[in-house]
């Protein structure tokens, strides 16, 4: 018995997505932009950021973000096999399938070269990720973005739209920074 329909027809209509936030702490690559702060995330920078370094993240993001979302279930003679003593550890992942998120909002990102980067890294690649980005004024390169699963968002329209507030420090007003969204 389903709690949202008994009617199978009016069930296969809805979905459940998974919509998710994810800060990638500081996601840069390796190349120093001189009109970016970016110095320190650099192989001869503070944190000598290597391509080890960027590839070994890039793996872990990749991870976690497989691991987010609606999980698929298996079950009978499957569930039945893996559950046996002498597969439990092997077959783990056999039990609970994750999907991924179906939309992903990501912050602490140097540039749309690295969600590329991201996006097409085997654990990722299968789920199909598509990219909203637009740089921002910041400077030192950190930007937000979207990941969005083709198969789920169709994107009618894009658009940037530049926020514009100010800081309040005492008397004085510090206009800040504009920083841009988007609407879909």
């Amino acid at each position: 018995m389903s709690c949202f329909s008994q009617n199978k027809k009016v069930a296969a209509k809805y979905a459940l997505r998974t919509i998710a936030f994810y800060n990638l702490e500081n996601l840069f690559d390796t190349i120093n932009q001189p009109e970016n702060y970016d110095e320190d995330r650099t192989p001869n920078g503070k944190d000598q950021w290597t391509s080890k370094k960027f590839n070994h993240k890039i793996t872990q993001l990749a991870r976690i973000i497989s691991s987010l979302g609606l999980k698929e279930k298996v079950s009978g003679n499957a569930r039945k096999k893996t559950l046996r003593k002498e597969n439990r550890t092997s077959n783990l992942k056999a039990l609970i399938h994750a999907q991924g998120p179906d939309i992903l909002g990501v912050c602490e990102i140097e540039n749309i070269a690295v969600l590329e980067v991201l996006i097409t890294h085997e654990l990722l690649a299968p789920l199909n990720y598509g990219i909203i980005h637009f740089n921002s004024p910041d400077k030192r390169g950190i930007d937000v973005a979207l990941l969005y699963k083709k198969t789920s968002l169709f994107l009618l329209v894009l658009i940037p739209i530049a926020c514009i507030y100010t800081m309040n420090f005492r008397e004085e007003t510090i206009p800040e920074t504009n920083w841009w969204s988007w609407v879909i």
